[in-house]
């Protein structure tokens, strides 16, 4: 998973600096990781650790540390289903219901774009759609439920998802790292 997360995030807009930061620059670790190699799985943790991971902080305030991890191929449609994490620029962009069929369906809506931090989400949004319908590939997404039959809530990936929903037809099949574990409804961001 972690592995995973930080290949969705190195090359986002949003995080690119702070997981560069995290990698001391080095970003080997990621684009050609080693999952039996101890010294880059630290490397990998400590720079996960700057958006909270291992510390309770951030984004893994919270996180259930029993997470069973499963690779998974859903489809486009069942990925509308998904939510978005609880945090206020995705609850603006679905327009409360958190579900990603309602933020893509809000990314070229009448409503003003959704901007934080000076990054316009919608057009990131876009950007990555029309890079999808060009072919481009990205990591899997990654989600977290109670078990199989609850609620997913994206943990990494918000962007993509509305791109990928936006993008692609309803019956095209995406790849999700699902953690599944009870204690996701105590996670922050839930």
């Amino acid at each position: 998973m972690v592995l995973e997360f930080l290949r969705g995030e190195i090359d986002s807009p949003r995080w690119h600096k702070v997981i560069m930061g995290g990698l001391a620059g080095d970003r080997s670790v990621v684009d050609a990781g080693q999952l039996d190699d101890a010294a880059q799985l630290a490397a990998r943790r400590r720079a996960l650790g700057f958006r909270g991971y291992g510390r309770n902080e951030m984004l893994f305030k919270s996180f259930p540390p029993d997470c069973e991890w499963e690779l998974v191929a859903i489809t486009c449609a069942e990925l509308g289903e998904f939510q978005y994490l609880n945090y206020p620029t995705f609850r603006q962009l679905s327009r409360g219901s958190r579900l990603v069929r309602d933020g893509a369906a809000n990314v070229n809506g009448a409503e003003p774009d959704v901007v934080e931090n000076g990054v316009n989400l919608n057009a990131s949004i876009r950007a990555i759609a029309r890079a999808v319908a060009s072919g481009e590939t990205y990591a899997p997404l990654i989600a977290l439920a109670m078990n199989r039959a609850t609620d997913h809530i994206l943990l990494e990936g918000n962007t993509r998802a509305a791109a990928f929903a936006l993008s692609l037809p309803p019956d095209n099949e995406i790849e999700v790292i699902a953690g599944y574990s009870p204690g996701v409804a105590g996670w922050h961001w839930f």
